[in-house]
C-alpha cells in the first residue's frame, strides 16, 4: 500500500454530495474511484474530472471481495452512503450500521490512510428516531474498528438537486398547502453542498491521522417554517403553511 498516492475511493459517489465532491477533489489533482453497484448508469460522472481521473468500479457494498477490490489502490476512502427512508431491501440497520462496520474493518486491514464517513448533525442528542439511532451506531462501529477515521456531521445540505428543498418545491407545484414538521418550530442550520465538499477535502488533506468528529452547519439557524417561506419565495409560489 502506497499511502502517498492521491487516490480516493468514494462509496455513494453518484449521489448529490458525491457529484460535488468529485469536482472538488479532481480540481485538486486527486484520482477518484467511484464504487457503485451500477457503473453503466453513472457514466456522467467521468466528465466531472480530467480524462482518466474518474473511474467507476462495480461494487456490492456487502461483498467483501468487491469492497477490497474498490479500495486496494487508494489512500483515502469516503463513505457517503445513506438513506432517508427505509424500503423492503434497504433498512437503516444494514445501510447505516452494517456497511460502515464492514467498511471500517476492511480499511483497517488494508492500512488505508483515512476513512471519512458522512453522518448527520444531532445524532448524539438521544433523539428517538430509528434514522438517528442507526447513524450513531454506525459512527460507534467505525470508531471502534479504525483509529484513522473521521466523521463529518452536516446539517441539512442544500444546493442544486438536493433532496430536501426540491422535495418540498415539487410538492408545492400541485398542493395548496405544505406539511409543517414539528409545528414549524424545529430548528435547522442548512449548509451549502459546496461547503460540505470543501470540508471533506480539508479532512483528506489534514496532515494528522487521528480519529475525530467534525460538525458542519451553515452560518444561520432557521425554523422549518422559515425555510419553507424562503423556498416558496424562491420558486415564486404562495402556499398555506
Amino acid at each position: 500500500m502506497q499511502n502517498n498516492r492521491k487516490i480516493v475511493t468514494i462509496f455513494g459517489g453518484s449521489g448529490f454530495v458525491g457529484r460535488h465532491l468529485i469536482r472538488r477533489l479532481t480540481k485538486n489533482d486527486y484520482r477518484i474511484i467511484v464504487a457503485t453497484r451500477s457503473p453503466y448508469l453513472h457514466g456522467h460522472l467521468k466528465p466531472l474530472g480530467n480524462p482518466g481521473h474518474v473511474e467507476l468500479v462495480k461494487t456490492n457494498i456487502f461483498d467483501l471481495g468487491e469492497i477490497k477490490e474498490a479500495i486496494k489502490n487508494s489512500s483515502f476512502v469516503i463513505n457517503l452512503v445513506g438513506i432517508l427512508h427505509e424500503t423492503k431491501k434497504q433498512k437503516f440497520e444494514n445501510i447505516h450500521v452494517d456497511f460502515p462496520d464492514i467498511l471500517s474493518k476492511i480499511c483497517n486491514e488494508q492500512e488505508i490512510k483515512k476513512l471519512i464517513h458522512l453522518s448527520a448533525l444531532g445524532v448524539d442528542q438521544k433523539i428517538n428516531s430509528k434514522y438517528m439511532q442507526s447513524k450513531l451506531e454506525g459512527e460507534n462501529r467505525i470508531k471502534n474498528n479504525f483509529t484513522s477515521s473521521y466523521i463529518l456531521r452536516p446539517s441539512v445540505i442544500f444546493g442544486h438537486d438536493d433532496k430536501f428543498f426540491n422535495r418540498f418545491a415539487s410538492l408545492a407545484e400541485f398542493s395548496p398547502a405544505l406539511p409543517i414538521i414539528g409545528g414549524g418550530k424545529s430548528k435547522f442550520q442548512p449548509v451549502y453542498v459546496g461547503d460540505v465538499a470543501e470540508a471533506i477535502l480539508k479532512i483528506v488533506e489534514l496532515e494528522e491521522n487521528n480519529q475525530n468528529i467534525f460538525e458542519c452547519g451553515g452560518p444561520s439557524i432557521y425554523s422549518f417554517k422559515e425555510l419553507m417561506e424562503i423556498m416558496l419565495k424562491e420558486i415564486k409560489k404562495k402556499r398555506l403553511l
